[in-house]
């Protein structure tokens, strides 16, 4: 369970561990730079220094950091388990959570306006869809 900087245990509610990593202000106001989380990795965005980093969901400890470009733009996707497929700005991408390689990218179409993408879970599947088009990926 995260509030604020803080961690905390869903049954007792004691805290675990703090980190400003997961805390996002650079944008209007503060808000939260968590992405996903998958397995035991936390991913947070940071617009600042353009990066993901993968923190332990445990102790906080941050295990590794991706550089990207288009961190601020990070949106809600699915996972695996293993990986995290989400889009930003500029399409749709994969990263693997255990070490934060990059596995794809598919740019987005020319006609589409990325604020209206969305990426999800769909059963077993990943949807992708944005104004009146629907995919669907095994």
């Amino acid at each position: 369970m995260f509030l604020g900087d803080g961690a905390y245990d869903p049954e007792s509610g004691d805290e675990l561990w703090r980190s400003s990593q997961i805390v996002n202000t650079a944008t209007a106001g503060t808000g939260s730079a968590i992405a996903a989380v998958v397995g035991k990795t936390i991913l947070v965005t940071s617009p600042e220094t353009r990066t993901i980093s993968g923190l332990d969901v445990e102790s906080g400890r941050q295990l590794w950091q991706t550089p990207w470009q288009d961190a601020y733009w990070v949106r809600s996707g699915a996972t695996d388990g293993d990986h995290f497929v989400f889009s930003d700005y500029t399409g749709m991408h994969s990263i693997r959570a255990r070490d934060g390689k990059m596995m794809w990218s598919v740019p987005l179409p020319p006609e589409v306006d990325p604020r209206g993408v969305v990426v999800s879970n769909a059963g077993k599947n990943v949807s992708f869809s944005w104004q009146n088009h629907f995919t669907v990926w095994r």
